[in-house]
């Protein structure tokens, strides 16, 4: 199935570039908004019984917009999980049983992370009613974070072991930590390629996330075929015709 982020989707953002009566899916971002507002959740409700359109989650994370809603899993801390709780009441609200999730930055070395991010995602995986999935990162203003590369990620999911964690595969990050650390991207499907059941497709010319269109940037998305049966166009810029060309593309 093929989606939108939230933040192009005129609904949930007056500069958004279409309508939700124009798509199926929305990926509804709750690291953009403060989502514990009443507002808020009458809004979702509305787009969903408006439309009739499908949501996935992408939970808030280590840097997201509102600071008291932040999680990082490479730590371990219970607002991560009070946050989470919201998270959920949220999923069940609107009928979303898929939720995005990040590791977090780095604190300290990276084993004692990568094994925090291990300890706190047995945790949430008890909550069998959802699937999470896990996305790659990249490093960024010279913060490295959990889940850069395919290894990484291969040792979260073994030592977690849930059945309910599977893999968000963005493209974009991919390629960014691809050319920071000297692996191929395409390194992801090789090794994930049995857990990735969800991905993210924009674009970008190898220098920063800038979350092009699929079409616009070096990034031939047509490598990244896989069985994900959730594709989000996250795009953060771009015309309508670039939006709808690359969603057609990824069929």
């Amino acid at each position: 199935m093929i989606g939108v982020n939230s933040m192009i989707v005129k609904e949930f953002n007056p500069s958004g570039i279409v309508s939700a009566s124009e798509v199926k899916l929305i990926e509804l971002s709750l690291a953009d908004y403060d989502f514990t507002k009443n507002g808020f959740f009458r809004k979702a409700l509305s787009v969903k019984e408006s439309y009739d359109v499908e949501y996935t989650i992408h939970a808030p994370f280590q840097n997201s917009a509102v600071k008291h809603l932040r999680v990082n899993f490479a730590e371990i801390k219970p607002e991560n999980f009070k946050v989470m709780e919201k998270v959920l009441k949220v999923c069940d609200l609107i009928d979303a049983k898929r939720i995005v999730i990040h590791a977090g930055d780095v604190i300290g070395d990276l084993d004692r992370s990568l094994r925090n991010v291990v300890r706190n995602l047995r945790e949430l995986c008890k909550n069998k009613d959802y699937e999470f999935a896990l996305e790659n990162l990249y490093t960024e203003n010279g913060v490295r974070r959990v889940c850069e590369t395919p290894d990484e990620m291969l040792f979260v999911l073994e030592n977690v072991g849930a059945d309910n964690l599977v893999v968000n595969l963005d493209v974009g990050h991919a390629y960014l930590a691809g050319k920071q650390q000297g692996f191929l991207p395409e390194e992801f499907l090789e090794k994930l390629d049995g857990s990735i059941r969800h991905m993210h497709v924009h674009n970008n010319y190898g220098i920063r996330d800038d979350h092009n269109p699929p079409v616009r940037g070096l990034i031939d998305v047509r490598k990244f075929r896989c069985d994900a049966d959730v594709k989000i166009v996250e795009v953060k810029n771009g015309t309508r015709e670039e939006l709808f060309r690359s969603m057609a593309m990824l069929f």
